[in-house]
């Protein structure tokens, strides 16, 4: 009763409840008959108790319910395990769970998003499509009783690019063609980006190619399309910068995909064409070979090369990119054009000029008028020309040693005017081609036509002293064209004439006469004519042997201690004749005879010194004497010798390297005063001046290199020395003369006021002790105010004595010209120092006291200090080298540069340095470098000159003779000075005041090498340039153009200065000599000028010179390359410079 009245419960419980869905079951026989009931509707257990007590179901009914009744359930909430993403083409399994599958269990349910479905707890979808599997996919779990809740699932479905469109694998295009795109498509899920590689992997260059990168859908799929153009409009940017390369997709899904490679051929017209060798020009003697000029040029497709004459569409004289010529004859001469060309315009091409020198060979010598109409005073023009290349050397040579020569020419044209028979002879023309080495030469003869002339005459004074019975002959000889007739004549007092016979033959005539009788005594005439022209009669005269006629045109001139007599000869009588003089004072009486007559006729000059004294009245008297007898007295008038002339030193004032002397005397009686200064020390040291213009005030005369001096006098009449004051001092001056005494007083309180003035400018424009204090400051002068020598070289000033005179060619030579005489620069050895131990000083140097050797004179004390240690190096360089110890290091062992050893202390000792060494004297810097080695300087090896040293040790002497013995190589040291420059302006240096004076000679092993000395670090170089502008010191004729305009100093400044020493040493002269003011130097060097070449110099020599006077720094060779130069030119053995 009771469970059907649960039964009951039930059915009501569950209309009650208002569930649509109510199923009773009975259970299988083993459930025992009990109903099992499933309630489809979701229930919890607060809803059941409510509904049962709704029913008024007792609770303990409701739990016998529980207990005894079973009933069936839907499936719990299912959920999906497995992937969201995945690609296309794998494989992928989806999961389906749930907590609860339900009572009965239920089955598991899939809905695909195609719409397909499927059972089973997993879901296997194998090589995924993203248009078939992607999607939403469902899975629930469903019994009898109900279908539990579903989960659902999206898979999205991704996809790698593929290739859509792709690239060709070769490509050409021209690098001006704009049209020029190239495109690449990828498929991909999602969008792919793309890009462009080359095969490399490396990114194409942004200034050449551009990409431009689309999208379009593609229903799931994205097509991206890449296009590959041009970057900008820069054709020529282009050119070769094609290759393999290809498109590359990546939308992050695996691997980035490829394309295909493409191999992207840029096509371009030729460009960068080049001849190797490269030299613009090749110059060849003919008969030479070519050597081979390659041409070679950027082309793509490859080019094919022509060579071309004389222009790039001349003749084609070589279809190849060599061209090779074998005897080079001169029809070969100009320019050779390669042509590179390919399929795209336009073709390249370069040049070179071939240069073909020959002969000479003389193709005409005439003379205009031609021989045979060359007429006395016309004009006549002589011409030869010659067929050579290059210009030649043409020389004209005539008669009696005429020449005339031009340089460089095909052609010379000379023009005598008023001609003469003196220019008939044989004309030579010689040419010659410093280049090919030949000399050729033709020769004419040529006779000018003229009327006779007088050659030569017998005797020349025309008379004939004969005695009777005797024989003589007249002769003449004419300078005639044609051969003139010859007429000699007898003339009478009364004028008449009578022709005479004579001998005749060619130009020459011969009048004899025989046993002269009294009758043939007297006058003849010989003339010449011919159809041109006749001289008038020349007179001889036939005289009977007679005394000499007496002297004429007496005159005289007298000094205090001499007379001197001149006369004209008179005609001789016949034999030959000699004077006698006679002169007397009121008490003495002087005869001189025998005086031999002048063997042309010319005036006599005879000097007379004995008994001749001042202020004396003299009288003269003078005849001839023959074997004749003696001609009539002829006298002078008397004659009063002057007194001796007054001569007064009044002051010598002492300015630098000059005396300024003041003296009276009497100008009348003085012609020349010769003041010779000397070292007081010395006298063999010493400084002629002869003064001959007395209307100076205050003479100016030269002196020694000294710091004191001595004077002597001596006044001079002509030969006559008439008095000397010597030994005189500089600081005479005549006691008595008290204006004198005032003026000196206040020129010594202003030279005091200078003195105080220079010394705080000193001070104010003293040299910086720190690095920093180096640079120029424009308000101020940077260095002290003294004599800019660089630290590499400073001098002592001495005299040598020339015992011979340079050769000619060094005649003009200016080197140095800091003195009005002959001084030479010699370096200080230290071999020429006799040295003691050496002593610490300050800790800091090493100071070593001595004396200056000096033949016949007393030693001169001097200090040297150097560095003491390694330690004290870089203070020592900052104090006294100006911080260039680096650079001084660095070229301490160059072989072409001279580093001082230490410097010899001239001023400015500390007062430890002064009581130590017991030195009472005020010292103020270093000034004089000591070498290792004594030396010659390059302008005394030019002048060749032999030399005596005062002032040196024998040992050093013997160095400097053995120097100038050495045969000279001026183009091995050339060599030398390129590369002692090359070594400074690899360390930072530059060279100051390069001139023939700052470079050394030194003979090592049998040659000489030549060494810079004159070099400081660059910023100082710079810093001396400026002094020299402020001092008004700089020598313009030896600066390069940007040195001169803007202060610029530069290595390829050097190597402009370098180049004028070449020329100076090579031509023995100034530079730009022909301006005689520094500012029309300036001007032409600024300009552009350039030197010409000096007659001694080789063409290929003088090539160097012009590179290095490229008026652009720029454009300049460095001075290694210059060394190289010239090493190659004397490695080939050129002829030297």
């Amino acid at each position: 009763m009771a469970s059907w009245c649960v039964l009951l419960l039930i059915s009501v419980f569950g209309l009650h409840g208002g569930h649509s869905q109510e199923e009773l079951y009975f259970s299988k026989p083993n459930y025992q008959g009990f109903v099992q009931r499933r309630i489809t509707n979701r229930q919890n257990k607060s809803r059941r108790e409510k509904d049962l007590k709704a029913f008024a179901i007792p609770s303990d009914s409701w739990d016998l319910l529980a207990n005894t009744v079973t009933e069936g359930n839907a499936p719990g909430d299912a959920s999906i395990q497995g992937y969201i993403f995945a690609m296309a083409g794998d494989d992928v399994t989806l999961t389906c769970s749930v907590d609860d599958r339900g009572n009965p269990p239920g089955t598991y349910k899939w809905k695909k998003p195609n719409g397909g479905t499927q059972d089973g707890k997993n879901l296997n979808i194998e090589n995924l499509n993203v248009d078939e599997d992607e999607g939403e996919y469902e899975c629930y779990v469903e019994n009898e009783v109900a279908q539990g809740t579903s989960a659902t699932h999206a898979l999205t479905v991704n996809s790698v690019p593929g290739v859509e469109r792709d690239i060709d694998s070769e490509k050409s295009v021209v690098n001006t063609d704009d049209s020029f795109s190239v495109s690449c498509a990828f498929r991909a899920k999602p969008a792919a980006s793309v890009v462009w590689k080359r095969e490399d992997d490396s990114a194409l260059p942004s200034h050449i190619f551009f990409t431009l990168t689309t999208q379009e859908a593609d229903g799931k799929f994205t097509i991206t399309t890449s296009t590959l153009t041009w970057s900008g409009t820069d054709a020529d940017a282009r050119r070769g910068k094609g290759g393999k390369m290809f498109c590359k997709a990546d939308n992050g899904i695996r691997d980035a995909v490829k394309s295909n490679t493409m191999d992207l051929i840029i096509q371009y017209a030729p460009y960068g064409l080049s001849i190797t060798p490269g030299s613009s020009s090749v110059e060849l003697n003919e008969g030479d070979n070519l050597p081979d000029r390659v041409c070679s040029a950027n082309c793509e497709p490859s080019c094919s090369y022509t060579w071309h004459f004389n222009s790039e569409d001349g003749g084609v004289v070589e279809n190849s990119d060599t061209l090779s010529m074998q005897n080079v004859q001169r029809g070969k001469h100009g320019s050779y054009f390669c042509k590179a060309s390919n399929e795209i315009h336009p073709s390249a091409h370069d040049n070179f000029d071939l240069i073909v020198n020959y002969g000479p060979e003389i193709q005409e010598f005439k003379t205009t008028p031609q021989d045979g109409s060359i007429i006395e005073s016309n004009s006549t023009t002589f011409s030869c020309s010659a067929d050579t290349r290059p210009g030649a050397t043409i020389r004209l040579t005539g008669p009696q040693g005429w020449s005339v020569t031009v340089g460089d020419k095909t052609e010379l044209q000379y023009t005598i005017h008023d001609i003469g028979c003196i220019y008939s002879g044989t004309y030579t023309c010689t040419s010659n081609n410093r280049e090919t080495g030949i000399e050729v030469d033709k020769t004419m003869d040529i006779q000018v036509k003229c009327s006779p002339s007088v050659q030569v005459i017998y005797p020349e004074d025309r008379i004939h002293g004969v005695a009777e019975g005797a024989s003589v002959f007249f002769f003449v000889e004419a300078i005639s064209h044609p051969t003139p007739d010859f007429q000699w004549k007898r003339t009478f007092n009364n004028g008449t004439t009578v022709n005479l016979p004579s001998d005749d033959s060619g130009n020459k005539s011969n009048l004899t006469i025989t046993n002269i009788k009294m009758e043939d005594f007297g006058n003849y005439t010989v003339s010449a004519n011919n159809y041109i022209g006749r001289w008038e009669a020349i007179k001889f005269e036939l005289r009977a042997l007679n005394k000499p006629h007496p002297p004429t045109d007496l005159s005289s001139e007298a000094t205090a201690i001499s007379l001197t007599l001149s006369w004209t000869p008179g005609w001789d009588g016949g034999p030959p004749q000699t004077f006698t003089i006679t002169y007397s004072t009121s008490r003495n009486e002087k005869t001189i005879s025998d005086i031999p007559d002048s063997p042309d006729s010319t005036r006599i000059l005879y000097k007379l010194t004995y008994e001749i004294f001042a202020e004396k009245l003299y009288s003269f008297e003078i005849f001839a004497t023959n074997s004749q007898g003696s001609s009539e007295v002829v006298f002078w008038n008397p004659i009063t010798t002057p007194d001796f002339p007054s001569f007064k030193v009044n002051s010598i004032t002492i300015e630098g390297d000059q005396a300024l002397i003041k003296w009276t005397l009497d100008q009348d009686l003085v012609d020349r005063v010769l003041v010779r200064a000397a070292r007081r020390t010395e006298n063999e040291n010493f400084v002629e001046t002869n003064v001959t213009d007395f209307d100076q005030d205050p003479v100016v005369v030269g002196l020694p290199s000294a710091s004191s001096f001595i004077f002597d006098f001596y006044v001079y009449k002509g030969d006559d020395l008439l008095l000397s004051q010597p030994q005189i001092q500089p600081d005479v001056v005549d006691p008595t003369n008290l204006g004198l005494i005032i003026g000196l007083v206040v020129a010594i309180l202003v030279l005091i006021a200078l003195g105080v003035v220079a010394f705080f400018v000193i001070q104010k424009y003293r040299k910086p002790k720190k690095l920093d204090d180096l640079q120029l400051d424009p308000s101020q002068s940077p260095i002290p105010n003294q004599d800019p020598v660089a630290p590499g070289g400073a001098y002592e000033t001495i005299d040598p004595l020339p015992v011979i005179d340079p050769p000619p060619e060094y005649e003009e030579i200016r080197l140095g010209e800091t003195e009005p005489y002959s001084v030479m620069m010699r370096p200080i050895a230290i071999s020429d120092l006799n040295l003691d131990a050496s002593s610490n000083v300050d800790s800091m140097f090493c100071l070593q006291k001595g004396t200056l050797i000096r033949k016949g004179q007393p030693p001169t004390n001097i200090l040297i200090m150097q560095s003491e240690t390694n330690s004290t190096q870089e203070q020592f360089a900052a104090k006294y080298l100006e911080m260039q110890l680096e650079i001084m290091e660095k070229l301490r062992n160059i072989s072409n540069i001279e580093i001082p050893l230490g410097f010899v202390l001239q001023q400015s000792l500390s007062e430890t340095c002064r009581r130590k060494f017991d030195i009472n004297s005020t010292f103020t810097g270093f000034r004089q470098p000591v070498f290792k080695h004594p030396a010659f300087l390059l302008s005394d090896h030019l002048k060749k000159e032999k030399v005596i040293y005062e002032n040196v040790t024998p040992k050093s002497q013997q160095i400097y003779q053995n120097a100038q013995t050495v045969q000279p190589d001026m183009l091995s040291i050339f060599i030398g000075i390129s590369n002692g420059l090359a070594q400074l302006h690899e360390v930072g240096a530059l060279v100051y005041g390069l001139n023939t004076e700052s470079v050394f000679i030194h003979e090592e092993n049998g040659r000489l090498i030549a060494k810079l000395i004159s070099f400081s670090e660059a910023s100082l170089v710079r810093q001396r340039d400026r002094l020299d502008i402020e001092m008004g010191e700089r020598d313009v004729r030896r600066l390069a153009p940007e040195t001169i305009d803007s202060l610029e100093h530069t290595c390829k400044s050097d190597v402009w200065v370098m180049a004028i020493l070449f020329w100076e040493s090579i031509s023995g002269c100034e530079p730009y000599k022909t301006y005689a003011d520094d500012s029309d130097a300036e001007a032409a060097i600024v300009g552009g000028s350039k030197l010409e070449k000096p007659m001694q110099c080789a063409p290929k020599m003088y090539d160097v010179m012009m590179k290095c006077w490229m008026l652009d720094p720029q454009n300049r060779p460095s001075a290694v390359k210059i060394a190289k130069k010239l090493s190659n030119i004397k490695s080939h053995r050129f002829p030297d410079i």
